[in-house]
Protein backbone atom coordinates (compact mmCIF):
# COMPACT_ATOMS: atom_id res chain seq x y z
CA UNK A 1 0.00 0.00 0.00
CA UNK A 2 1.09 3.25 -0.97
CA UNK A 3 0.71 6.42 1.00
CA UNK A 4 0.89 9.42 -0.58
CA UNK A 5 3.40 12.25 0.81
CA UNK A 6 0.52 15.14 0.29
CA UNK A 7 -1.93 13.78 3.02
CA UNK A 8 0.88 13.33 5.87
CA UNK A 9 2.31 16.32 5.05
CA UNK A 10 -0.92 18.83 5.50
CA UNK A 11 -1.46 17.78 9.28
CA UNK A 12 2.20 17.75 10.19
CA UNK A 13 1.84 21.92 8.71
CA UNK A 14 -1.57 22.04 10.78
CA UNK A 15 0.20 20.88 13.61
CA UNK A 16 3.33 23.17 13.86
CA UNK A 17 1.44 25.85 12.32
CA UNK A 18 -0.56 25.77 15.57
CA UNK A 19 2.69 24.96 18.26
CA UNK A 20 4.33 27.87 16.49
CA UNK A 21 1.11 30.08 17.51
CA UNK A 22 1.24 28.71 21.34
CA UNK A 23 4.77 29.79 21.83
CA UNK A 24 4.46 33.39 20.75
CA UNK A 25 1.34 33.48 23.60
CA UNK A 26 2.06 33.99 27.14
CA UNK A 27 3.09 30.68 29.26
CA UNK A 28 0.40 29.57 31.62
CA UNK A 29 2.44 29.19 34.57
CA UNK A 30 6.21 28.94 35.88
CA UNK A 31 6.89 25.08 35.50
CA UNK A 32 8.89 23.72 38.86
CA UNK A 33 12.51 24.24 38.19
CA UNK A 34 12.34 27.32 36.49
CA UNK A 35 14.89 29.56 37.26
CA UNK A 36 16.63 32.61 35.86
CA UNK A 37 19.98 33.71 37.00
CA UNK A 38 22.40 36.64 36.47
CA UNK A 39 25.77 37.76 37.69
CA UNK A 40 25.76 39.72 40.81
CA UNK A 41 28.98 40.75 42.55
CA UNK A 42 27.66 43.84 44.33
CA UNK A 43 24.64 44.33 46.20
CA UNK A 44 24.00 47.17 43.24
CA UNK A 45 24.17 44.14 40.69
CA UNK A 46 22.00 42.25 43.06
CA UNK A 47 19.43 44.70 43.15
CA UNK A 48 19.80 45.22 39.09
CA UNK A 49 19.33 41.23 39.28
CA UNK A 50 16.59 41.38 41.57
CA UNK A 51 14.85 43.87 39.15
CA UNK A 52 15.38 42.21 36.06
CA UNK A 53 14.04 38.83 37.23
CA UNK A 54 10.57 39.87 38.84
CA UNK A 55 10.44 41.62 34.80
CA UNK A 56 11.24 38.93 33.89
CA UNK A 57 8.76 36.98 36.06
CA UNK A 58 5.86 39.57 35.05
CA UNK A 59 6.35 39.22 31.53
CA UNK A 60 6.47 35.51 30.77
CA UNK A 61 4.54 34.14 33.63
CA UNK A 62 2.46 37.00 35.56
CA UNK A 63 4.05 36.16 38.25
CA UNK A 64 6.42 37.48 40.90
CA UNK A 65 10.52 36.33 41.14
CA UNK A 66 11.69 34.74 44.53
CA UNK A 67 15.06 34.73 45.13
CA UNK A 68 16.35 30.85 45.32
CA UNK A 69 20.40 30.99 45.96
CA UNK A 70 23.78 31.98 44.72
CA UNK A 71 27.02 30.36 43.98
CA UNK A 72 30.12 31.32 43.34
CA UNK A 73 32.17 30.01 39.57
CA UNK A 74 35.06 31.22 37.61
CA UNK A 75 32.91 34.60 36.55
CA UNK A 76 31.81 35.05 40.13
CA UNK A 77 28.65 35.06 41.77
CA UNK A 78 25.87 33.85 40.25
CA UNK A 79 21.83 34.87 41.86
CA UNK A 80 19.28 32.66 40.66
CA UNK A 81 15.27 33.01 41.18
CA UNK A 82 12.45 31.22 40.51
CA UNK A 83 8.84 32.84 39.68
CA UNK A 84 6.03 32.37 41.80
CA UNK A 85 2.78 33.02 43.08
CA UNK A 86 2.64 36.45 45.07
Amino acid sequence: MRISLRFIAIPIAATLAGCAGAATDKASGPQPGTAVAFSANTDAEFQDAAQRAKEWCAETYSEGARYLDSRTDSTGKVVRFGCVSN
